[in-house]
């Protein structure tokens, strides 16, 4: 059998208050870390973001109000005869079709 060595000295009270205040030393001392890191990379400030805003609500309103008028549009290309065909419809499906032959070869 080995006999093991037992520290003669118990753990006290002030053992107990040095780590827990090295613990949250070093808790906190991170938490600056990361923190100021973060700061220095992002500030949280986007550079004309509300312009931005406003231009993508508008875009979305003129979205909107063509959605609202019906329209629809369609596209076909056929290879063998090389004509491309775009049709536009209103909600009525009165609309124009618009066909294209290709030219020549490049």
């Amino acid at each position: 059998m080995s006999s093991e060595t037992v520290s003669s000295k118990p753990l006290q009270g002030r053992h107990v208050l040095a780590m827990l205040l090295t613990f949250f030393f070093s808790v906190v001392a991170v938490d600056g870390l990361m923190i100021s890191r973060a700061l220095s990379t992002f500030s949280g400030e986007v550079p004309g973001a509300y312009k931005r805003g406003l231009v993508y609500n508008k875009s979305i309103a003129e979205e909107a109000a063509q959605n609202k008028l019906g329209w629809t549009v369609a596209s076909a290309f056929d290879p063998s005869s090389g004509t491309f065909r775009v049709s536009v419809a209103d909600k009525n499906g009165h609309g124009k079709e618009c066909k294209a032959a290709r030219q020549g070869s490049g």
